[in-house]
């Protein structure tokens, strides 16, 4: 009998898996987040940013299945990239007074005033300016 509560434990565990798989698969298929307004961001660097703008604590494995979910095994790249990324995303934010904080052993956070501020950047961006002439 445990045995069926074991399988069925390991089948719910796996199921969380794939549920948080799926929903990186569609953060990453999802329209452009707005980013070009701030900075010139890689496809790469706009996941790993989507990632942390969309978790309290984007953990470092949440990042790295968002940049190469459907890859393992298949030439990626060692695990050191999520640091290269995250530092040429820091760069580009400092101009905006927004930073990436790390959590050594957990991962990634944006301070939830810099998320606000990155949102307000994004927003002011992609508003349309009116023609003052033309009312």
């Amino acid at each position: 009998m445990s045995s069926l509560a074991d399988t069925i434990a390991a089948l719910k565990a796996v199921a969380e898996t794939q549920a948080e798989a799926i929903a990186q698969l569609k953060a990453n298929l999802a329209p452009r987040q707005g980013f070009e307004a701030i900075a010139r961001f890689s496809p790469q660097e706009e996941i790993v940013l989507a990632t942390i703008l969309r978790f309290e604590m984007a953990t470092f494995e949440q990042i790295y299945q968002g940049l190469y979910a459907g890859r393992y095994g298949r030439d990626t790249p060692d695990n050191s990239i999520v640091k290269v990324h995250v530092c040429r995303i820091r760069h580009k934010l400092s101009p905006h007074g927004i930073a990436i904080e790390s959590w050594y052993g957990r991962g990634y956070r944006m301070a939830p005033e810099h998320k606000s501020t990155l949102r307000a950047l994004i927003d002011r961006a992609s508003t349309p300016l009116r023609d003052e002439g033309t009312d």
